[in-house]
């Protein structure tokens, strides 16, 4: 799937609802596309990177209780990312096959 294709499924229903289209296309240059298998669990790696839901489904599990399902244009801990946590609060485990942007969350403090 393209970049363009997958951004206008999500861009109502996601943070890019609440920013300006020059800017979202901006991010949408410098971001990268991925899948996950489903029943993965924690496909992410801690980092400064921003997931935004394209496809699929995300189970957020605490201490093995689910304590959020994500779909479509939802955001990945994004309050972990705004307060600089150290990791992830939750583990992430995939109920689907998923398709997610990728984005570099230091690209935010520069706009």
């Amino acid at each position: 799937m393209e970049k363009e294709q997958a951004f206008n499924l999500i861009k109502r229903r996601s943070l890019f609802s609440i920013i300006p289209r020059d800017l979202s296309m901006e991010i949408l240059n410098a971001c990268e596309i991925e899948t996950a298998p489903g029943h993965a669990n924690q496909f992410a790696q801690r980092s400064q990177d921003l997931y935004i839901l394209v496809f699929g489904t995300v189970e957020l599990l605490k201490d093995g209780q689910v304590e959020d399902n994500l779909i479509q244009g939802r955001s990945f801990e994004l309050e972990t990312l705004f307060t600089r946590q150290n990791s992830w609060r939750y583990t992430w485990q995939t109920k689907t096959e998923v398709t997610y942007f990728k984005i570099d969350f230091n690209i935010f403090y520069k706009l």
